[in-house]
Parts: structure tokens; sequence; C-alpha cells
């Protein structure tokens, strides 16, 4: 199993393995009010947003309730590559 560990500012803000890190790392986008009603995203701050519609990067397993949620109030979901999720995790820290 290989190992990921991503270093920002001399600090350890990742450390997995490839297969969690490709499992759990996803984009949640949708409308920003059904977003707000998502207890996942919020205090997070959206790293795309356009009108009314805005897209969170998440990455830890999502539990069978926060998917149910996700699917209730019609959010998108999408795999995050590996590329994106780097830059991301990095652009945060």
């Amino acid at each position: 199993m290989e190992e990921v560990v991503i270093i920002n500012n001399k600090k350890v803000v990742f450390n997995d393995s490839i297969e969690n890190l490709k499992e759990n790392s996803v984009y949640i986008s949708g409308n920003k009010e059904d977003l707000n009603k998502l207890d996942i995203v919020k205090n997070k701050k959206p790293i795309k947003t356009f009108r009314n519609n805005e897209t969170y990067a998440y990455y830890e397993k999502l539990s069978k309730e926060e998917l149910n949620k996700i699917k209730e109030l019609s959010l998108d979901i999408e795999a995050m590559s590996l590329q994106d999720m780097f830059i991301s995790i990095s652009k945060e820290e």
C-alpha cells in the first residue's frame, strides 16, 4: 500500500494511503442554499462560486447519512483527481 504525505509550510497537512485518498476526495456542488443544509461544508470556504452555485472540496469518507442528504438535496458529487486534491489541500493550509 502506497502512502501519500503532503507537507505545506513545514507542516504535515495530509498523511494517508493513495487508495483512501482516491476514495475519499470529492467535489460537492450545487445550489448555495441547499449546500448550506449540509453540516460537512459549514464553516468551509467554497473553491468555486458562480451565481447561486458553489463547489466544495471534501477529503473525508462520507457516511451513508451524508450521501443520502446529498442525494435528497439533488447536489452533485464528483471524484477529485489526485492533482486537484494536492493543489486544494496545499492552498487550504
